[in-house]
Order: structure tokens, then C-alpha cells, then sequence
């Protein structure tokens, strides 16, 4: 399975590596003269490859209006706001597909999915997927790739709408579980049970995401396919009562597990679940005597043929390394709590390579809650369900079933102070220590502690990077700005942006994206607590996400300008996020912060925190002079000019997203700065950067950069430079 494997992501991936890799092992395999393994082996690649095809998928073009015909998933439908999204299938192949909403009737219309079990013809473009436009940000690009989709269609009329065929019946019929449930349920339940039998997680999923994050047993929603192993299980004992021979109910049993599947999502972690249970019934009736290791490995080899990327999936990774690391340490003998333990240790790398943190309760949890979801909530929600279909009374059932989810989510909040941010380790060294673990786990004590100490050096190692940086994060229309000191000793963050949405409802007019953009970067680089936390001035797109960040990290000072605090977006916020944090409002003249110090240049007095009070600080870091400007405008840059006729700069963050009402060329003569960063948003309704800008930026020499064409600009030294390497999110540059 190795050999096999190693050759088709040698071809999917592009990797020399794993090319070399199955050429050491066929040479190992010829060395110890195993013809019949050989053989097996490339047969399995051969199929493998047949799978896949060997001609490259032809992308259609992007940006460009087309009329396509394509097939609804109605189990795919999600209403967001003003637009709704789906998958589906054209000639091109799979889809993404968007399409915005005129109304709220046209919203109730797409709510009803079992209507949606559709084929339409519909104009509109392909959008282009972007790469990740920050370290450690999301990947559009490799999103759709891994998900087989040829890219995400952006619905601009639908012409024409016509039913499915009967033979599409296995979606339609999820599609109508999803309503279904969401009528007969309160929104809680609906959503605990969509997503652990039916596998769909919507926008109300994100609400038990935040709870369960921390404690580490997310797995038990979306990768464990733990369920599906439930209700086979219950469904085999069902069958065997009836008193029927196991060839007599092995076709009836097939065509429910083919029915389970379609209902529960058909997600690799469902597919993986259901192939290892009948692998395994299989093996126990033809007493067939395969090692458990061997079974797991044909598994994967059956589940590659159907998701070929199963191993470049997030969900497909988690849920296959996690079944290996339970059947690797799977001993009869070993406490239940001890198991649960080893097994949460070793997954750490694989927490830490993906989500930069790792949950220090997530064994003991794990050991407690799986068996009442194993036990209780399943078999509950399961009872429920049938209780409603049943027509009984179901108030009671319903409202024990509530106040049961309530208090297992107030159990499991607690464990949010012992989740620990690390930061993202290397994929070879991740890698190394997941083998080193695997290796130790039924080890003598000694080879155990010489693990625990290798993972303690591992966990600490990405949050104490070895380097200094300057970081203009890519935020859309607003800007952020982090600055880390040798290894994160000192941490700064000037302005968290915050996305400005327009809506006809004015209650969706706000709409959060650190969780995107800031929030990733400073979790992967491994940063716990914010040392000091500038908010230049209180436009939303400058400090519109101050309440996630808040939420997310320990910030020691917040830094506001003199008599922002009455800004009404800051009136508005939380107060109670703010009682571990120290509130300092500046002035010019000012100066704050231990490497870097910034000093404030402006407001000169009192203002209300509007653009022409902002926050201008300026800072040096190994030589290297920073100016950022916030939103200031012209007539704040002529009172710089007389106020400080010395003030130069290196790199200049340009006011205003380079509006034309800010970076007059007047004052660009005076700073003379080498670089003019931009911060501003892909193809913004605000035209930033305005032309003007662009042209006094041409006219004085000075090299542009922006987060709109290069995403996250980055100033980095190592441990002996003195001059930054420069690297951007989308092309990098020395």
C-alpha cells in the first residue's frame, strides 16, 4: 500500500520525494526477493492510476460569462445572509456553486432543499480562486483541488430548471432529511442532529465548533465516523434476530449500509467507517484471519480508488492518522483512561500541523464524553428522531434533550483555558515525531519518557521562532499590522480590520473575517498574548474585529487615540472583554513599547477617533524605519511636515488605503520612504488605490506593495541579518 500510494501523490502532488521514496521500497521489496508483494503492489498503483487518469482536468476559464448546465447536490444547500451556496455537477465537472438572493421569498424558496433536487441552466463567471493570502491563511486554490471541484460559479440568472431523475434519489433523499429535522427541532437540537448522523454542518454548526474546539473531541462530529460503526452495528444485530443466515440478509444489509451512507453525507470519514466495518464482519464470517494492520491497509486501499485525495483532505488526513493511531495502540489490556491518553498525545502533531493548538484536557475528555456519546446523546437523538416520526408527543423528550446538550456544552467550556496555542511546525518534523510516537507507544518506559521530552521540544519549538518580522496581514478593504520581536519575546498588532458587508437587512451589515485572515496567522505562528494592541481610529475596517481577537488571545495593553473611547464603535463593544486588558489612550508625543517602541506621531489633541484623529506611530527595527500613517489625511500630513521637518522613513504604510484624500506627493517628498505598502482589498468599491496615488508613488522612485495584488507583505530578519528579506503571501521578492 506504501509503494502504491507514494506513486499516485508522487503524480497528484508533483514530489520528487515521494517518487524516490516508492523507488526505495520497490528496491527493498526486490532485495528481499517478495515477488508476489512486488507484484500486488503495482498492481494496486496501476488502478490507482486508471482512477485518476492521467491527463490533467482542463479548468474552464475564470471571469469570463458562460451559460452552463448544471445538476444540484440539494443536501449541498446553505442560505447565508443575501446569497446561498451549493454544490453540483456540470460538464466541466464538480462545482461550487453561489448565487445571491433578491429577497426574502427567494430565500424561503432555496430553504425547502427537497425542491432543489434540480438541473438548471444558469449564466454567470467562474471566479478566481485565490492561493493563500497569508501565512498560514486559507488556500482557495488548493481547497477546490483537494475537493475535485473545477472552481466556484458564481450564479448570475438561472434560465431554465428541470427535476432530477429518479436515479439521483441519494442526495434528494439527505436533502429532505435536513428539512425535516429542521422543522420538527429546536434550532440546538437540529443542529447536533444534522451534524452527527447527517453529516451537515451550516452556519448554527460554528456556534458547538467554538464550545468543542477547545476540548479537543471535534473528531466526534466530523472525522470519526464513529456513528455510522453505531448504527451498522445495531442494524447487523437487527438482522441476525431475524434469525436469516449471513448470506441469506448479506444484500439486504448491503443495500441499508448504501442507504446510511447516502444519508449520512457520503464524507471520507463515513466511507473509511463503513468499509473497516465490513471488512471486518467479512473477515469474521468467511474466517478469514487477516492482522488488523493488513484489514486497515486494504481499507485504504479500497478508499483511495473511491477519493483518490483522501490523503490531501483535512477531513480524510484526520479521520484515516486517527483510526491508525487508535489501532496501533489498541491493547485489551491497557485502562481505558491510559489509552485514551496515548492516543491524544499522539495526534498532538497532527492537532498542531493543522489547527496550531493542542488541547492539554483532550484525552481526558475524550476517555469521559465518548461514552456518553456513544451511549446517550446517539441513541438519544436516534429515539427522538423516531419519537417525531411516530407523531407522539415529543415536547418532554425534547426539552430533556436540550437541557442535556446545555449542560455537556457548560462542561466542556471550561477546558478553553488549557487549549495552548504552539504555533505550526514543520510538515517533516510534525512527521518525525508522529513515527517516533507510533514507535514508543508500546515501548518500555524509558523509550516513552525520551518521547514525552521530544514532543515538549516539539510543542515549544514554532512558538519561539527564530526571527524578527514586520507583518502587513492581508485583511480585505482594512488594514493589521503585527510585529513580532526574536523569538515572540514581544508581540504588537496595529489595527485588526474587521469586513464592512452592504446589505439590504441592516442587521447583516457587519460581518467578522479575522477568524480568516488575522487570527490564523497569529495561532500559526504560535502567539499566546498580545503585548500591546494599537487601534489607529474607529472605523470598522481598522478595528472591527478588536472583540475575536479579544476573545481569542491575552492582550496585556490596548492602545487607543486620545478620546477614541467615545467613538461610537467603540461604545459599542463588550465591555466585559476588556477587564484583563489595560485601556492607555496617547497622544503625540508619546511613546510606548520594548522592541519595538513606537513613537506617536499624531493626533496633536483631543479627538473623537474619526480618520483625522489617528494613531500615526513610528518605529525602527534593526535599522529600519516604520511609518504608519492609519487613515490620516492631507491635512493631518501637512501639520507632520511643519511639526517634524526631520521625519524620514524606510517603509511608509500609506493613509487611507491610498485614497487620493491622504499620500499627497507633497508629503512623500518629505518622508522619502523606499517602499509605500497599500492596504487595501481585491477589486474594492472604493477604487483603492486611487490613480493619483499611484502616479506620486511612480513620480518619486518608490516601490509599491499591496495586499491586493501580493497578500500578506512580510519583513523578515533571521537571527544574524541586518537587511529584511521581503516576502509576499503571493509572489515573493528578495
Amino acid at each position: 500500500m506504501l509503494i502504491a500510494s507514494s506513486l499516485l501523490y508522487s503524480f497528484l502532488l508533483k514530489k520528487m520525494i515521494l517518487l524516490l521514496i516508492a523507488m526505495y521500497l520497490i528496491l527493498h521489496i526486490c532485495y528481499k526477493k517478495q515477488v508476489t508483494l512486488l507484484l500486488l503492489s503495482l498492481f494496486v498503483a496501476f488502478l490507482f492510476f486508471l482512477r485518476v487518469g492521467i491527463k490533467p482536468a482542463t479548468l474552464p476559464p475564470t471571469e469570463q460569462e458562460l451559460t452552463i448546465i448544471v445538476r444540484i447536490y440539494p443536501d449541498t444547500i446553505q442560505v447565508k445572509e443575501s446569497f446561498v451556496t451549493m454544490e453540483g455537477k456540470a460538464a466541466q465537472g464538480e462545482v461550487f456553486l453561489q448565487y445571491p438572493l433578491k429577497n426574502a421569498q427567494e430565500s424561503n424558496h432555496w430553504q425547502s432543499r427537497k425542491d432543489q433536487n434540480v438541473t438548471i441552466r444558469a449564466t454567470g463567471v467562474f471566479k478566481q480562486a485565490d492561493p493563500a493570502r497569508n501565512l498560514h491563511g486559507f488556500d482557495r486554490q488548493w481547497y477546490e483541488w483537494t475537493e475535485n471541484k473545477v472552481g466556484t460559479f458564481r450564479i448570475a440568472t438561472i434560465l431554465q430548471t428541470k427535476p432530477n431523475s429518479r436515479w439521483h434519489f441519494g442526495r434528494a433523499m439527505r436533502a429532505r432529511a435536513i428539512d425535516w429535522v429542521e422543522t420538527e427541532y429546536s434550532p440546538k437540537i437540529a443542529t447536533y442532529i444534522k451534524a452527527l448522523l447527517l453529516g451537515y454542518r451550516d452556519n448554527q454548526f460554528r456556534e458547538i465548533r467554538e464550545v468543542y474546539n477547545s476540548s479537543g473531541i471535534l473528531h466526534l462530529f466530523s472525522i470519526s465516523g464513529m456513528h455510522m460503526s453505531l448504527f451498522l452495528g445495531w442494524c447487523l444485530t437487527l438482522f441476525r434476530y431475524s434469525r436469516l443466515t449471513f448470506e441469506e440478509f448479506s444484500i439486504p444489509f448491503l443495500v441499508v449500509t448504501l442507504l446510511l451512507v447516502f444519508l449520512f453525507g457520503q464524507g471520507i470519514s463515513i466511507l473509511r467507517a463503513t468499509l473497516m466495518y465490513l471488512v471486518n464482519i467479512l473477515c469474521k464470517e468467511r474466517q478469514w484471519h487477516f492482522s488488523a494492520l493488513d484489514r486497515f491497509s486494504f481499507v485504504i486501499c479500497l478508499l483511495l480508488l473511491i477519493e483518490p485525495k483522501s490523503f490531501v483532505q483535512t477531513s480524510g488526513v484526520l479521520s484515516i492518522l486517527l483510526s491508525f493511531i487508535i489501532l496501533m495502540s489498541s491493547d485489551n489490556r491497557k485502562n481505558p483512561f491510559i489509552s485514551s491518553m496515548e492516543i491524544s498525545l499522539l495526534a498532538s502533531p497532527i492537532l498542531m500541523f493543522y489547527f496550531y493548538e493542542i488541547p492539554l484536557l483532550a484525552g481526558i475528555l475524550t476517555a469521559l464524553i465518548t461514552p456518553l456519546f456513544s451511549f446517550m446523546l446517539l441513541p438519544g437523538l436516534l429515539f427522538s428522531s423516531l419519537w417525531h416520526v411516530l407523531g407522539l408527543p415529543s415536547s418532554l423528550i425534547d426539552s430533556w434533550m436540550t437541557s442535556f446538550l446545555k449542560l455537556l456544552e457548560t462542561i466542556i467550556q471550561f477546558s478553553h483555558s488549557f487549549l495552548v496555542t504552539t504555533g505550526k511546525p514543520a510538515l517533516w518534523f510534525g512527521i518525525v515525531i508522529f513515527l517516533v510516537g507510533l514507535a514508543c507507544a508500546t515501548a518500555t518506559l524509558k523509550h516513552r519518557i525520551l518521547f514525552f521530552v521530544s514532543m515538549m521540544i516539539f510543542i515549544l519549538l514554532p512558538s519561539f521562532p527564530l526571527k524578527t518580522a514586520v507583518s502587513f496581514v492581508d485583511v480585505g478593504q482594512g488594514d493589521s499590522i503585527v510585529f513580532q520581536s526574536f523569538g515572540n519575546q514581544k508581540v504588537y498588532v496595529v489595527d485588526t480590520g474587521g469586513k464592512v458587508n452592504f446589505y439590504a437587512n441592516d442587521s447583516d451589515k457587519v460581518t467578522k473575517n479575522a477568524e480568516y485572515t488575522l487570527i490564523p496567522f497569529l495561532k500559526g505562528e504560535g502567539i499566546r498574548q498580545i503585548d500591546g494592541l494599537f487601534l489607529t481610529h474607529g472605523d470598522f475596517d481598522h478595528m472591527g474585529d478588536i472583540e475575536e481577537i479579544l476573545r481569542e488571545f491575552s492582550v496585556e495593553t490596548l492602545y487607543v487615540a486620545e478620546g477614541m473611547l467615545h467613538h461610537q464603535n467603540m461604545v459599542n463593544l463588550d465591555s466585559e472583554l476588556f477587564k484583563q486588558t489595560a485601556v492607555v489612550e496617547l497622544r503625540q508625543g508619546d511613546r510606548v513599547g520594548v522592541h519595538p517602541t513606537f513613537e506617536v506621531l499624531s493626533p496633536f489633541e483631543k479627538g473623537t477617533g474619526e480618520n483625522k484623529d489617528s494613531l500615526v506611530l513610528a518605529t525602527v527595527i534593526k535599522e529600519v524605519r516604520f511609518l504608519l500613517m492609519g487613515d490620516l489625511e492631507e491635512e493631518g500630513e501637512r501639520r507632520l511636515i511643519n511639526e517634524y521637518p526631520n521625519l524620514h522613513t524606510d517603509i511608509l504604510k500609506l493613509g487611507h488605503h491610498g485614497s487620493r484624500t491622504s499620500s499627497s506627493e507633497g508629503f512623500l517628498q518629505h518622508v522619502q520612504p523606499k517602499h509605500g505598502i497599500i492596504s487595501c482589498g481585491v477589486n474594492n468599491q472604493f477604487k483603492h488605490p486611487h490613480v493619483e496615488v499611484l502616479e506620486h508613488l511612480e513620480r518619486q522612485e518608490i516601490k509599491v506593495l499591496r495586499t491586493d495584488e501580493q497578500g500578506m507583505i512580510r519583513y523578515e530578519w533571521s537571527l544574524f541579518s541586518s537587511h529584511p528579506q521581503i516576502i509576499t503571501a503571493i509572489q515573493s521578492t528578495e
